[in-house]
């Protein structure tokens, strides 16, 4: 299922696929309007001479107008691609080539292209049908003209719609907030499980995994090298429940695997036959490169990626480095707020047979500041901001959680004070510094933040 869901979103989420699949809907309504459309106005009730809007010209007539349409459409679609390309462009020298996916995936720009492709192919199937006097038999489909007319000045609301859509969504705020959802959604479907009052801490391994003996485990090993973009863990579950295994995934999503190194631990290695490694070894979906539908890591990545462009002498924007902080505060207060240890998951027993490894606030806190924090030191504005940041977050994390943040105050309050050379910037960290520490050591909330 993984595998399936996978591919679908590539394919959706390409420059190819709702194109491709209007052009072939707009190529398949202009052969049925015309193989059928005298029948077609006669079920509508459709009066060539009382329904002023349809096409009533000549044969000639109807075909300068298909050919205008399909003319005038392939001049605008090929300026709407050399837009495109050029936003992809800018984006990638501007902010960083992994963005790239959030414009090629938007529905937008993949639906304004398949509305123009459409359109063009539309006109041209009508026109090679319509037939002038001199031929044999004079034939006009006017409801299909009407329709290609339809169909232009929808194109035209839609090339409207994209430049308006183009200009905004080259602006930072809008490609930070795009990936700080992302961030949200993958959250939500990799750490399901919610903290809303948070309690002494529990044991979450029973017995049977603390006794786990490694030298007795049966060891998967990758077939082909790749990333680990996603587990299909109700497959591993019913797979395991049947044959009463217990399997420990060790290759977290996002990693890159050589061929023959160990992805999954099997226990007991002696119930593992050839055909059951094979069928092991498929749960995983392997792929050419890092995708975020599963993986956190590759999403915290993206935005600290803007972050760190935005801060590098050559584009010197420090206010796009602060909004990305502001946004992965976002990301992580909610991943505070859930369970973040190994995923348990259980057969209807209650006995753990799948246990797969996530990455840990404490990980993904210092991965999402650790770039930051190098290429931001010198910067009092960003440093003040980070620790505010890291403060906030601190004191709205339940207990276990703040430690996490806790270090990375610690961390930029030294990469600040070594790298902080102005009186004046220094003077500014120091009331930053203090005000952050005293936030951070406030008492713990009970609960989670209500969320609107």
């Amino acid at each position: 299922m993984e595998k399936l869901k996978a591919l679908w979103k590539d394919m959706v989420e390409s420059l190819w696929f709702w194109p491709g699949l209007l052009t072939l809907s707009c190529g398949a309504l202009a052969l049925l309007l015309v193989r059928y459309d005298d029948e077609i106005k006669d079920l509508l009730g459709l009066d060539p001479e009382e329904m002023w809007w349809l096409f009533g010209g000549a044969a000639d007539g109807a075909m300068d107008v298909l050919a205008a349409i399909a003319g005038s459409i392939m001049t605008v679609t090929g300026v709407v691609f050399s837009v495109t390309i050029i936003a992809l462009q800018l984006a990638s020298s501007q902010y960083t080539p992994r963005v790239l996916r959030q414009f090629m995936a938007h529905r937008a720009n993949q639906l304004t292209l398949g509305v123009f492709i459409g359109t063009f192919t539309y006109a041209l199937l009508v026109l090679r049908t319509v037939r002038t006097d001199n031929a044999t038999e004079e034939f006009i489909p006017s409801l299909a003209v009407t329709v290609a007319v339809l169909l232009t000045l929808t194109s035209m609301g839609f090339l409207i719609y994209f430049i308006n859509h183009v200009a905004r969504s080259m602006q930072a705020p809008v490609i930070i907030d795009s990936v700080a959802r992302d961030g949200l959604r993958v959250l939500a479907e990799v750490y399901p499980e919610e903290v809303h009052e948070w309690t002494e801490s529990e044991e979450r391994s029973p017995e049977e995994i603390a006794s786990l003996d490694d030298s007795e485990a049966f060891r998967i090993r990758a077939a082909k090298a790749g990333y680990v973009q996603a587990v299909e863990r109700a497959s591993l579950l019913r797979f395991t429940t049947e044959h009463d295994l217990l399997v420990r995934m060790e290759a977290q999503i996002g990693t890159h695997v050589l061929p023959g190194e160990v992805t999954m631990k099997v226990w007991p290695a002696r119930r593992v036959t050839g055909e059951m490694e094979t069928r092991l070894r498929d749960v995983l979906v392997l792929g050419k490169e890092r995708t975020p539908h599963q993986d956190l890591r590759h999403v915290i990545i993206e935005m600290m990626d803007i972050a760190v462009k935005a801060l590098s002498p050559s584009v010197n924007d420090p206010t796009t480095a602060i909004n990305v902080i502001h946004r992965l505060a976002q990301v992580l207060l909610d991943m505070a707020w859930r369970e973040s240890g190994p995923a348990l998951d259980r057969d209807d027993a209650g006995s753990v047979r799948v246990i797969v490894r996530r990455p840990d606030l404490a990980h993904v806190a210092a991965l999402a500041y650790g770039q930051i924090r190098h290429y931001g030191a010198g910067n009092a504005t960003v440093m003040i901001s980070l620790l505010d940041n890291l403060a906030d977050l601190a004191a709205l994390s339940p207990d276990p959680a703040r430690q996490a943040f806790a270090d990375q105050i610690n961390l930029a309050i030294t990469s600040a004070r070594e790298r902080m050379t102005n009186p004046a910037d220094t003077a500014r960290l120091e009331e930053a510094i203090e005000r952050a520490l005293a936030r951070s050591r406030e008492q713990a909330p009970r609960q989670r933040p209500q969320r609107a």
